[in-house]
C-alpha cells in the first residue's frame, strides 16, 4: 500500500488533475503536499482503516472539514490483458453518515496506464460533488421505503451489489426479505423519490428499474461486457 511513497501513479494523477483540472467547483477540493508533517500525521493503512484521530488531524492541518480516502486498486483484466482500476471512496468527517462509494474503471485498449487513472480522476471528482448534493436533497427529503427485487447468480452477485449499495448517500437502510440462488428480495429505505434514487444507483453502478408494477435493481452491464 502506498500513500506518501514515490512512485505512485495514482497520487500522480490527483496531483496533475489539482493542478491542470478545470478549477474548483462547489466542493473545493485539497492534496496534501506529503512533505515530512503529513508523512507523520497518518500513513496508508491508518487511512484505509478509517483513523478518525489522523484524519482529523490531517483534516485540521490544512483547514477542510471532511476527508475524502480514494483506495484505488490495480488489476489487469484476465479476459483482455489490460488494466483495470476499482476504487473505494470513503468520505469522513461530513454531518452526514461516513459512507463508501465504490466505482470501476477499464482500460481503452492502446491507452497507458496513465490516461486510466486521470479518467478515474475526474469521475470521482464529479461523483463527489454530486454525493454533496445528495447530501442537501436528504437533509430537505422524506424517508420512502420500496420493495425491490434483485436478481442474481449466486451470493458474490449479490454481496457486490449490497457493498454499492451501502455507499449510496440517500439509502438509509435495505432490510433482507428473501434470499434465493437467483434472487433477492429487499425493502430498500431511502430519502428522496424515486427518480433520485435511480440517479444515486446511478453513480454507484447500480440501475434500477421498474417493470410489471415491479422494482427490479441489478449492477450495471459494463460496455467490456456487452461486447464479449
Amino acid at each position: 500500500m502506498l500513500l506518501w511513497d514515490d512512485p505512485n501513479p495514482w497520487r500522480t494523477a490527483w496531483n496533475d488533475y489539482s493542478r491542470n483540472g478545470p478549477g474548483q467547483g462547489l466542493v473545493p477540493t485539497i492534496l496534501p503536499a506529503g512533505d515530512l508533517n503529513d508523512v507523520r500525521t497518518i500513513g496508508a493503512e491508518q487511512a484505509i482503516e478509517g483513523d478518525m484521530s489522523r484524519l482529523e488531524a490531517i483534516a485540521q492541518r490544512y483547514d477542510a472539514g471532511d476527508v475524502v480516502v480514494a483506495h484505488g486498486i490495480l488489476r489487469m483484466d484476465s479476459y483482455n490483458g489490460l488494466p483495470e482500476l476499482e476504487v473505494y471512496l470513503t468520505r469522513f468527517g461530513s454531518a452526514m453518515q461516513e459512507h463508501t462509494v465504490v466505482k470501476s474503471f477499464s482500460s481503452k485498449p492502446g491507452d497507458d496506464l496513465s490516461v486510466l487513472l486521470n479518467r478515474a480522476v475526474v469521475q470521482l471528482t464529479a461523483q463527489v460533488e454530486d454525493n454533496w448534493k445528495q447530501d442537501n436533497l436528504i437533509q430537505a427529503g422524506s424517508a420512502q421505503l420500496l420493495p425491490i427485487s434483485v436478481p442474481v447468480s449466486g451470493l458474490g452477485d449479490w454481496v457486490k451489489v449490497r457493498d454499492r449499495l451501502n455507499g449510496v448517500a440517500i439509502v438509509r437502510r435495505a432490510d433482507l426479505v428473501l434470499l434465493r440462488r437467483d434472487e433477492v428480495r429487499l425493502n430498500l429505505h431511502f430519502i428522496g423519490d424515486a427518480e433520485q434514487l435511480a440517479l444515486s444507483l446511478d453513480q454507484a453502478d447500480l440501475v434500477l428499474w421498474e417493470e410489471a408494477g415491479g422494482w427490479f435493481l441489478a449492477q450495471k452491464v459494463s460496455q467490456t461486457s456487452t461486447t464479449q
